[in-house]
């Protein structure tokens, strides 16, 4: 993320660990999936739990095959 960051507003608060302010929406959610393991969401908590709820989902697809 040092390297090629998600957003303009875009800060490193501690080494590794960024902050964006952004209005989450389906591009955004999208990005963050990409990063697949490589990321932890901290927050807003409505973030985390939908890119979990997409890594499951894509998870269980895989699995029927």
């Amino acid at each position: 993320m040092r390297d090629l960051p998600l957003h303009r507003s875009q800060k490193e608060i501690q080494p590794g660990v960024f902050k964006i302010k952004v209005i989450p929406d389906r591009d955004l959610i999208m990005e963050l999936c990409k990063r697949g393991p490589a990321i932890e969401i901290l927050e807003p908590a409505s973030v985390r739990e939908k890119v979990a709820e997409l890594h499951k989902a894509a998870a269980e697809l895989y699995d029927k095959n």
